[in-house]
């Protein structure tokens, strides 16, 4: 088999832990996380571990959720406490819970000036729905070096069969510094990317939230949002075989849109770290000689086709074809949201 990196790429188109059963001078008592490790592995040396607390549920059905640790004091978003977009710009403490079998994910993201984002993804960084309301509060020690928050997260937000989890601390705005419980588990990586579902690690869920197994369904708040996909996964090769890389190097996910005239097309997966062509990123005739992930859609009774190519570095291909290799049309335009290395 030959030589490959293990980074990682997606195409959007249209360590020290602690895991144990804790009760602590503030009378939490639950499962406790410590945030030891940076991204790469290294040992967090220049503070005491930030720490993440989950409790079971209360009389009203709420998951309490408590994170304390170091304050560093950065710029605060520039938005009043609550729902905030794109606060993991900021001074931020990320918790991701995954479902590993279908990799739908609760995210929940808090920010010591008590800004909050609670977001649901279906598959890798694809979010169906952020903004949610959260009972969130956030409390600066007096002398400003440490700060203390607690939610109380609805048990419906979670979605079922929660059994994987990580936590990350993202801080410093000049020079961003990332902590994780569970630090990326690829060496080659040069940076940190928190969606990174292969370093979740197992949890058993239940234990922690014994009524979650009440959750057997995914709750109204996923089922309105979530959208009708097709996944392909690239198992063979041309000839037939396997491809002996596990996991499978490259998913396919094609989601419909609310619009019928649009569809969504998300790929991903290892970066075998071809050269990229040299031209900027965007539409490429030639882009089959490169690194490049090919979707074809066939009307088998006429034979006319569409060929999708999408590359790592944000070049792409659209042709219509009328009969074998017959190029009648290239379409150039294609809306695309991100194309990079993940």
């Amino acid at each position: 088999m030959g030589k490959f990196h293990t980074n990682v790429w997606c195409a959007l188109v249209v360590m020290i832990v602690v895991g144990t059963q804790a009760s602590h001078g503030d009378s939490i008592v639950g499962k406790q996380w410590s945030i030891g490790s940076m991204w790469n592995g290294d040992k967090v040396t220049t503070h005491d571990p930030f720490r993440v607390y989950m409790e079971p549920l209360d009389e009203d059905g709420y998951v309490k959720v408590t994170v304390c640790g170091k304050f560093y004091n950065d710029p605060p978003p520039p938005a009043p406490p609550g729902p905030t977009d794109n606060i993991w710009l900021y001074e931020v403490v990320e918790l991701f819970f995954l479902v590993s079998s279908d990799e739908n994910y609760l995210k929940l993201a808090l920010n010591p000036c008590g800004n909050h984002l609670v977001a649901l993804l279906q598959g890798r960084q694809n979010r169906i729905e952020a903004m949610l309301p959260l009972n969130f509060t956030a409390v600066v020690s007096d002398d400003r070096t440490t700060w203390r928050g607690e939610a109380f997260v609805p048990l419906n937000y979670f979605p079922p069969g929660v059994d994987r989890f990580n936590a990350m601390y993202t801080h410093n705005m000049t020079d961003r510094q990332f902590e994780q419980v569970y630090p990326q588990k690829t060496p080659l990586l040069t940076r940190a990317s928190f969606h990174r579902l292969q370093d979740m690690e197992i949890i058993d869920f239940d234990s922690i939230v014994p009524k979650s197994e009440q959750l057997t369904e995914y709750s109204e708040v996923w089922t309105n949002k979530m959208r009708t996909f097709r996944e392909y996964k690239a198992r063979k090769l041309w000839k037939g075989g396997p491809t002996q890389i596990l996991p499978p190097p490259m998913k396919l996910r094609v989601h419909q849109l609310d619009n019928e005239n649009m569809v969504k097309i998300i790929a991903g997966g290892l970066l075998f770290d071809d050269p990229a062509p040299s031209s900027p990123p965007g539409p490429l005739e030639d882009l089959y000689n490169y690194e490049v992930v090919e979707l074809f859609t066939l009307n088998s009774a006429d034979e006319t086709y569409l060929r999708v190519e999408l590359g790592p570095y944000g070049h792409y291909s659209v042709m219509l074809y009328q009969g074998y290799k017959n190029n009648i049309t290239k379409v150039w335009t294609l809306f695309s949201d991100a194309l990079s290395r993940i």
